[in-house]
């Protein structure tokens, strides 16, 4: 969860981004990334062996966006423009290649308003498929337990 608290007297008009570049597997060039859902506030991204995705319960990013670092509008080359204020275009997928992606939030606060952002995050590493020889280890000593609370 993130809190932004206005502490100013004034009312204040921000931008807030959240930028995200995870290399999988320490293997940037094969991930594919995707912002999916009908409000668009949750996001996927995958290679051959992991996955990570998050969505944003409450309130929904007004802008999104999944791109190639490799790109030469990257995401974050507009993000570290201090020359403009940037805007993320709303392209929901790329890859494969080096992945990134970013949500934006528009908001509006009065003196003392709190603004707050709830997310969950999950990372799926897909399990190892054990040798036979470890199968059969396995399955040994369970035959072993069973016997022993039998007898």
């Amino acid at each position: 969860t993130l809190t932004v608290k206005n502490t100013t007297g004034n009312t204040i008009t921000i931008r807030l981004f959240q930028y995200v570049n995870i290399d999988l597997t320490r293997t940037p060039g094969d991930d594919l990334g995707v912002v999916y859902g009908s409000a668009k506030r949750s996001v996927y991204q995958w290679d051959p062996n992991t996955s990570v995705g998050e969505a944003v319960i409450t309130p929904a990013p007004m802008r999104y966006e999944v791109n190639l670092t490799t790109d030469s509008d990257s995401i974050i080359s507009r993000l570290e423009d201090d020359s403009q204020l940037a805007t993320l275009s709303n392209t929901a997928s790329d890859g494969p290649g080096d992945v990134e992606w970013s949500f934006q939030w528009d908001v509006t606060l009065e003196p003392d308003e709190l603004f707050l952002i709830s997310k969950i995050k999950e990372l799926n590493v897909e399990p190892l498929i054990p040798e036979p020889a470890s199968l059969a280890l396995l399955g040994a000593g369970a035959i072993m337990m069973m016997r022993r609370r039998h007898a």
